[in-house]
């Protein structure tokens, strides 16, 4: 084991388990996020338990914040590292270990590429009020970082996700200048009714993380970039406590847009797949299976929501949801079979609606009876 470095593997009660080969090292420090939400313990080590500066009760919020608040108040080691149940940085041990015989600052995630700067993939994809809000915050805080901020918010490569290891005295300086921001817009942004939104503190957190790095990198400091891996939960996520009658399409209906409108998406995949299996798929059911479907995207596996692709007026059940993807198949056909500059414009304009743009390349490829070269150049005029 070395010594030098703590890995704190972040996850809470309500996370399924990692399927077999998942990575673990010699010195990984499991610690549950949210302890303060549930009487349930997942391992040696929690943000809440005997900690008097406890934020655990945020964790909705924060996220793996949370913890990270926890891990900056009890460093003892000369590296600290933060990782996600089933996101970890790409390298072994003996990789991490010359790195920091190297002397290396900080080992952080490659960063990730958007078709649009950090600010509008933000205004985007979550709250635009929040973004005023956040910017108003780091004017306040952090008056001398506010140009170098707004220059890496101009970009659109973000190293995300808040999974690093860092020297302990960088961790620190790190938490002392984020973690006051990251408070006080958790106490003037309002509480969010959807689920996926309400994570506001930990989005926020993510845009400290990037802009921190950057600094460093502009510092002079040794910063490597490492690829991150996205491990896969065990395939449970089987609908068996779902109590709904398979073989009766109105109740599995039903069942669906309750587990929609709660964002569990894998749960009502699974359940239609039950129906299936009980010859109970209607129309509806199949163009909602389809739909679902479309959420299999870079992964392997399905999305646990499509919520944040969607503007709040089309999250409200699954009848929705179908309405918006099949008006953007009718106007991708639109196009196609038109050619012409506003048919174009007229998909480009419902693509940004509806925030669908990232799985609309699953949504052209599956369209039937058009021919590859077709498919190739429609993502040619959507992101020309």
């Amino acid at each position: 084991m070395d010594e030098r470095l703590k890995l704190y593997i972040v996850s809470s009660h309500a996370d399924k388990p990692i399927e077999e080969g998942a990575l673990h090292s010699s010195y990984d420090v499991p610690i549950q996020a949210g302890a303060a939400l549930t009487d349930q313990r997942t391992c040696a080590i929690n943000d809440h338990d005997g900690f008097p500066e406890s934020i655990s009760d945020r964790n909705m919020r924060y996220s793996e914040g949370t913890a990270m608040w926890w891990v900056a108040k009890h460093l003892d080691t000369p590296y600290v590292g933060i990782a996600h149940y089933r996101r970890r940085l790409d390298l072994t041990e003996e990789e991490i270990a010359a790195y920091l015989d190297a002397d290396t600052d900080i080992i952080t995630s490659v960063p990730q590429v958007s078709e649009v700067s950090i600010e509008e993939d933000y205004r985007t994809i979550h709250h635009a009020g929040d973004w005023d809000l956040f910017l108003e915050i780091l004017r306040t805080y952090a008056p001398e970082d506010v140009g170098f901020a707004m220059e890496c918010f101009r970009g659109n490569t973000l190293h995300g996700s808040n999974v690093n290891i860092m020297k302990s005295a960088l961790y620190t300086e790190y938490s002392d200048w984020a973690f006051p921001m990251a408070d006080a817009f958790f106490r003037r942004s309002p509480l969010k009714t959807d689920l996926y939104q309400r994570r506001d503190c930990g989005f926020i957190l993510e845009r400290l993380s990037h802009v921190f790095v950057r600094k460093q990198i502009a510092r002079g400091k040794r910063v490597v970039e490492a690829p991150l891996i996205h491990l896969k939960s065990v395939s449970g996520y089987m609908a068996e406590d779902i109590v709904c009658d398979r073989r009766d399409p109105e109740a599995v209906r039903r069942e669906c847009d309750r587990l929609y409108r709660e964002h569990r998406i894998v749960k009502a995949v699974y359940l239609l797949a039950e129906a299936r299996e009980q010859d109970a798929m209607d129309e509806y059911l199949c163009e909602l299976e389809e739909v679902f479907g479309v959420a299999q995207m870079e992964s392997d596996h399905y999305s646990e929501t499509m919520h944040e692709y969607l503007p709040e007026a089309m999250r409200s059940d699954c009848g929705t949801l179908i309405r918006t993807y099949g008006e953007l198949r009718g106007r991708i056909r639109e196009y196609l079979g038109a050619r012409t500059p506003e048919a174009a414009d007229r998909l480009r304009e419902y693509l940004m609606q509806t925030h669908f743009s990232r799985i609309v390349t699953a949504c052209i490829c599956g369209l039937d009876g058009v021919p590859q070269e077709e498919t190739d150049q429609l993502m040619r005029v959507l992101y020309a």
